[in-house]
């Protein structure tokens, strides 16, 4: 699918340096899903790309970025799956006790908010959905 990126402050503080240190990460759009853990079940991206803490809020882009990259979406956090590969409980007889022992595959990826879903929430402070706003000041450029 897309290639994309996103810029931001992912445990960007270094106190002994007393720094902030600005990190992009990029790879691919692999889906685009429904996120059901969430009340509206909005559409969003899953990412090839773990979004640590931090990055939360940043745009979501594709193209390269010097140039008029496009913004495709607002990063939310990671989504982790996991399955079960092996499964065996022990029980001890003289002590009556169990023991259990699980390996799981997990699977990381980054989630962000499709603009599309962004663009047609409505904002009381605004009066209007983001879309509106943004194309009444020519902010707006559809893709």
């Amino acid at each position: 699918m897309a290639a994309v990126w996103t810029t931001g402050y992912p445990f960007a503080y270094e106190r002994e340096l007393s720094t902030i240190t600005v990190r992009s990460f990029s790879g691919h759009v692999i889906s685009d899903t429904m996120m059901r853990e969430l009340r509206l079940k909005p559409r969003v991206y899953e990412l090839s790309f773990q979004c640590p803490r931090g990055l939360s809020g940043a745009a979501l882009a594709n193209g390269p970025p010097w140039t008029r990259a496009m913004v495709r979406g607002m990063v939310l956090g990671n989504k982790i799956t996991s399955m079960t590969v092996f499964h065996e409980v022990e029980t001890l007889k003289e002590h009556g006790r169990e023991f259990e022992l699980r390996r799981e595959e997990a699977l990381h990826l980054g989630v962000a908010l499709k603009a599309s879903v962004l663009l047609s929430l409505r904002f009381r402070s605004l009066g209007c959905s983001l879309a509106d706003w943004l194309g009444r000041h020519g902010l707006l450029k559809k893709a």
